[in-house]
């Protein structure tokens, strides 16, 4: 039977369970991965509703342009230039309303595919995009660093080739049989 000098074996363990804390960190990056695209997905589709709210009442307020614009052409009062641009932002308008909305659904079926719901589904979404106040640059850098899996990871990761590193110092020593 061989018999192992230099902490080999001692080595071969620390190797071994500095992997398996790399795996962990990496299952925990890659869980707060799919919480942030989560969270970006959720205040997407809460922006997209917002911008197509805005949207619409602007394709309203383009109606009611065009209509006045008509009136006034009718009566002959404008020419007919102030009709056809009023019909041209009528026409944006519309455009930009429709793409608002087609953008909406894109949005709620990303958080739908996300969360595992079936592609239709319209969820109530009830947080407001305003809420909270401006973000500390000091105290969002030191969670970021205290909190960050990618550093986690990569840590793991340093321990982890460190202690390949003595293993393979360790193997410098020959064994007795």
């Amino acid at each position: 039977l061989p018999r192992e000098l230099g902490g080999k074996r001692a080595k071969r363990i620390a190797v071994g369970e500095a992997t398996m804390r790399t795996g962990d960190a990496a299952r925990a990056a890659a869980l707060a991965q799919v919480r942030n695209d989560v969270r970006r997905a959720y205040y997407d589709v809460l922006v997209a509703g917002a911008k197509r709210i805005v949207l619409r009442d602007l394709r309203d307020l383009a109606q009611r342009t065009r209509d006045t614009a008509q009136t006034r052409f009718d009566a002959g009062d404008a020419p007919r230039l102030e009709v056809v641009q009023a019909d041209l932002a009528l026409a944006t308008a519309e455009t930009d309303a429709r793409t608002a909305d087609g953008l909406m659904t894109a949005a709620r079926a990303r958080l739908n595919a996300l969360l595992g719901q079936p592609l239709e589904t319209v969820q109530t979404l009830s947080t407001p995009i305003d809420a909270g106040g401006p973000v500390a640059v000091e105290t969002a850098l030191t969670r970021a660093r205290a909190d960050s899996t990618e550093l986690a990871v990569l840590d793991r990761q340093i321990e982890e080739q460190r202690a390949t590193l003595a293993l393979a110092r360790a193997f410098r020593t020959p064994d007795v049989t």
